[in-house]
């Protein structure tokens, strides 16, 4: 069973990185609750960068995060 979820993390590198974008292995020490995860910056500029994670307790899913900051001029 542990081989599906690799083979998902590796089908999803496979399809960003066809898509031109950076992905880089986000690492799982240190970080409770997270089976695997990646950082992945999309193409051109400004790029936009966002993390894909494998929760440990629902590993048949995965979960995107996104922050957006807003600059005080902008507030």
């Amino acid at each position: 069973m542990w081989g599906v979820f690799v083979e998902t993390r590796e089908l999803i590198t496979k399809w960003l990185l066809e898509e031109s974008y950076t992905v880089s292995n986000m690492g799982s020490a240190g970080m409770p609750g997270i089976e695997w995860g990646l950082n992945v910056s999309t193409p051109g500029v400004p790029g936009v960068k966002f993390s894909i994670i494998c929760p440990s307790n629902k590993k048949d899913r995965v979960v995107l995060v996104l922050g957006v900051v807003i600059s005080p001029e902008h507030r």
